[in-house]
């Protein structure tokens, strides 16, 4: 049972680094990182990484690098390439 609750925990720790998570998850996120020692390490550790790339400068992408990517997804991966998501 503690395997599928940190795995459920681990699972969120994304969401909460990007403002996204609320309610009943943030609420049991924090109550699980309170009583398990292995996930609150763990959190941690990304805290520690999503704190040291956010201080990275922003890259500006090359001209046409955006069409070129695309462009390859389509020969790799057919029409699902542009999932909504990324537009």
């Amino acid at each position: 049972m503690k395997e599928r609750s940190c795995k459920r925990a681990k699972g969120l720790f994304s969401n909460h680094f990007d403002q996204d998570l609320t309610g009943p998850d943030a609420d049991w996120l924090e109550g699980h990182l309170r009583n398990c020692p292995s996930c609150r390490k763990e959190f941690a550790s990304y805290r520690s990484l999503f704190q040291s790339v956010r201080k990275l400068p922003a890259v500006q992408a090359s001209s046409g690098f955006e069409t070129r990517l695309y462009a390859r997804m389509r020969e790799e991966h057919g029409s699902r390439a542009r999932a909504s998501w990324w537009q």
